[in-house]
């Protein structure tokens, strides 16, 4: 995320705090997993891809390829697990209540609340699935998009062309800042969206002076705002940028931009040519050392990509 976030003063101690939750959390999926009826070699499995967001399955077909609603349903509420602060989940451990009075996180509880309502709104209308079914496929690949895990559970290729749109949208948001997420965080979402509109107020009056503000009581510094704002412009330059340069090389224009925000964000599937039914092997070379390029600096939050190429850097 744009700001540091330590639980004590020396960082090896919050390192490890971090990991007794991490660990903590894996165990429990896994124990869940092996009950809800895997085997303990693909518990474990998808236990290590769902806590890093990484996504890999051991089956061809992702999570589709266990029939079973309640390893749906346990890997959905551990991949927003995996998408939410670790600190947070430390600091809320005896009470989860908790939760709800960090502004990150109900922004990152909205989000997947609305996004899964209305995903799973048009699949009930627009299909013949049951209502548990459509909920179940709609939050899934919601919670999954949104914290760049990459699992599926339906082809959405398959949904309405509207909804696949959405699909790409949701790889801008990304986890909670402090997450094993990829993309932007939920954070500088929530920064841009109030610095966009104390910029409206500012219009409607300019004598109004108006601080950004991370939860009910703290001021964002100026400094942080504009780190967000950068951030957010070079996101958009990389990702026209690696749509411009895989089209030029002959590539349709919805798999260029697809594969390149999910290279960019660390999600793994994109829309046609490389939806979650489909893969990047069939890919000329030249698209795959762009798509490798784009997965290092999103995984690396761009800037430390960026720095390392400036002539100062290597300077004394």
């Amino acid at each position: 995320g744009p700001t540091p976030d330590k639980l004590t003063p020396r960082i090896r101690q919050t390192a490890v705090l971090l990991w007794g939750v991490y660990l903590v959390l894996s165990v429990a999926e896994a124990f869940a997993l092996r009950l809800a009826g895997m085997s303990w070699y693909d518990a474990v499995c998808h236990t290590f891809t769902t806590m890093a967001t990484g996504g890999f399955s051991t089956r061809t077909a992702s999570i589709a390829a266990f029939h079973n609603p309640s390893i749906h349903w346990i890997i959905l509420v551990f991949m927003a697990a995996a998408g939410t602060n670790f600190a947070l989940h430390y600091r809320v451990r005896a009470n989860p209540l908790r939760y709800a009075s960090d502004s990150e996180w109900r922004w990152y509880f909205v989000i997947l609340l609305w996004a899964g309502f209305i995903v799973s709104a048009a699949l009930w209308i627009g299909t013949d699935r049951s209502l548990e079914a459509a909920l179940r496929s709609g939050a899934f690949q919601v919670v999954s998009i949104v914290t760049t895990t990459g699992y599926a559970t339906d082809d959405y290729e398959l949904w309405h062309p509207g909804l696949r749109w959405l699909v790409l949208v949701f790889m801008f948001v990304g986890g909670c800042g402090g997450s094993t997420g990829g993309s932007m965080k939920v954070i500088r979402v929530s920064i841009l969206a109030k610095a966009a509109y104390r910029e409206i107020a500012r219009v409607a009056n300019p004598r109004v002076v108006r601080a950004i503000q991370v939860g009910s009581s703290r001021k964002l510094d100026p400094g942080i705002a504009r780190n967000v704002l950068g951030f957010f412009v070079l996101f958009m330059v990389i990702v026209v940028a690696g749509t411009a340069g895989i089209a030029a090389m002959g590539i349709d224009i919805e798999t260029a931009l697809s594969a390149t925000v999910s290279c960019l964000a660390n999600v793994g599937p994109g829309l046609s040519q490389v939806g979650p039914t489909d893969d990047y092997g069939w890919l000329p070379a030249g698209v795959k050392w762009i798509l490798v390029a784009l997965m290092l600096t999103g995984r690396l939050e761009i800037y430390t990509v960026l720095v390392l190429l400036l002539p100062q850097t290597w300077k004394r």
